[in-house]
């Protein structure tokens, strides 16, 4: 059977500043990864390249487009200024001839309000509020039901009439209340709990999503974070932690990991060679270190990350990754090569498992040292 060719999307937005820039980028690689065939300036266009037809070409035979909204965007567009005011003559003339499918375009509120952020041209379409950062991995996937075209609810099967032969009258209101109240279900009220897993590559790209998503806290524990030192020193993964540093001196990554050779846990786990993945490990996060201290402007408190290891009173058994107000727990289902390893993410902060784990958090922070990965 011919695989399903995947939904095409061109995103517009302005080049408002970096870090604008920077969670776009983040936005593409997310849909990316879920399945959408994203066409992104950044990612597509060289110099020497012709962007007005690029941008004709992308518009015209994408499925969808995705118009990040910002006050910025509004007055280039509405003023037809820049590749802004050129996409939207393009999509505007679309608009008028009726060849797009009605949700072709597709708007995003990033920031303003629907008033200084919307073109005149998108005012009466409903938008996607991505302004709360907290609520990024609901809208993503609101997004995400829009362009597969899988809608969270769907029209009901017509039933027949009750006063057929076949019919009888049927109160789905009454089910619908009664079901509420005897079986209530506050854990999908409260918290959402997801789960992934597969073999070992797979961490490296679940890890560098959730990182990429990072706004205003990241915290990393294992054993020798040996995948996340990897992860941190790829370029994109680098220049978002250092824009985020720059946009917010309080930020300040966390990373906790054994000591070589004195921790009891380091003689249980394998003795010689677990020291040498320390050895690399440490060798990985101070490459990783010295490229946040050539992109971070000098004016920014130091250090930039907080390098710690576990005190005795600490056995780490998981690895533990807090992006926000969202938890993640790793491990390995098996020693064995090839064997499969799990990542589980949990949100919110109103349940029991999250302030669980939560809890594990602070102990390790309560029971771990700063250290100089210079010495």
């Amino acid at each position: 059977m011919a695989e399903r060719q995947a939904p095409a999307c061109f995103v517009s937005y302005s080049w408002d500043d970096d870090i604008h820039k920077g969670w776009v980028r983040r936005l593409a690689a997310d849909l990316q990864a879920n399945g959408i065939a994203v066409i992104l300036d950044q990612w597509e266009l060289q110099a020497g390249d012709d962007a007005a037809a690029f941008m004709d070409s992308a518009i015209h035979q994408c499925r969808s487009v995705l118009l990040v909204c910002t006050p910025a965007f509004k007055s280039k567009a509405d003023t037809r200024a820049g590749n802004v005011g050129y996409e939207t003559s393009v999509i505007t003339g679309e608009m008028l001839t009726g060849i797009n499918h009605p949700r072709k375009f597709i708007p995003i509120l990033r920031s303003g309000d629907p008033a200084t952020a919307l073109p005149s041209y998108l005012a009466s379409k409903i938008y996607v509020d991505f302004r709360d950062n907290h609520r990024y991995h609901q809208k993503l996937i609101e997004v995400l039901r829009v362009l597969h075209s899988k809608p969270e609810y769907s029209r009901n099967l017509l039933g027949p009439s009750p006063f057929s032969a076949r019919g009888s009258i049927v109160e789905v209101g009454s089910a619908i209340s009664e079901a509420l109240f005897t079986t209530p279900q506050p854990s999908k009220a409260n918290f959402e709990i997801e789960f992934y897993w597969g073999y070992r590559p797979h961490a490296h790209s679940d890890l560098r999503q959730a990182i990429l998503s990072c706004e205003s806290e990241l915290f990393v524990s294992g054993v020798t974070l040996t995948t996340v030192s990897q992860v941190l020193n790829d370029p994109e993964v680098t220049d978002y932690i250092a824009n985020r540093i720059s946009a917010d001196y309080r930020f300040r990554p966390i990373l906790v990991m054994l000591e070589d050779a004195t921790h009891p846990r380091s003689r249980e786990r394998g003795g010689q060679q677990l020291g040498e993945k320390l050895r690399i490990s440490r060798g990985a996060l101070s490459e990783f270190n010295f490229a946040l201290e050539n992109r971070v402007r000098g004016d920014i408190p130091r250090p930039l990350v907080d390098f710690r290891v576990y005190g005795e009173n600490t056995d780490p058994r998981h690895f533990f990754l807090k992006v926000d107000d969202i938890i993640y727990v790793g491990s390995y289902l098996s020693h064995q090569r090839g064997s499969y390893s799990y990542l589980m993410k949990i949100r919110n902060l109103g349940d029991r498992l999250y302030e669980l784990f939560n809890a594990e958090i602070d102990h390790i922070l309560g029971d771990s040292r700063p250290i100089s990965l210079d010495t």
